[in-house]
């Protein structure tokens, strides 16, 4: 992602040999929060078709995957290297409401 830029994309490619079904599943974690805070734990993330909705920010997507939501969880003492090469917060919490799964049956490609 170039730096000053609120853009990502993630593609997995998932070339199955084997002759069982496997499924990707993605938990995606969000903080959505000003730049170098935390959310707090009573901070509610929102689902809505197609985008995430926190704190007046929100996060749009798109998958072929089937979208999965869930009560919200809070993970704790996430590291950022990075952050703390940089001397920012390297520790973190963040917010989780939905999971991602592609299934791919056997001897089959596919991506998501």
């Amino acid at each position: 992602m170039r730096q000053g830029e609120n853009l990502v994309a993630v593609f997995y490619e998932i070339d199955n040999q084997s002759a069982r079904e496997l499924t990707l599943s993605i938990t995606p974690q969000f903080q959505l929060t000003p730049k170098g805070s935390c959310p707090k734990r009573s901070q509610t993330l929102t689902f809505a078709e197609g985008r995430i909705e926190s704190n007046g920010l929100t996060v749009w997507f798109q998958t072929n995957g089937e979208v999965c939501c869930f009560p919200q969880v809070v993970t704790e003492g996430l590291y950022y290297a990075h952050d703390a090469c940089d001397g920012r917060l390297c520790e973190g919490r963040t917010l989780a409401n939905h999971r991602i799964s592609k299934r791919v049956p056997g001897h089959t490609y596919a991506g998501v």
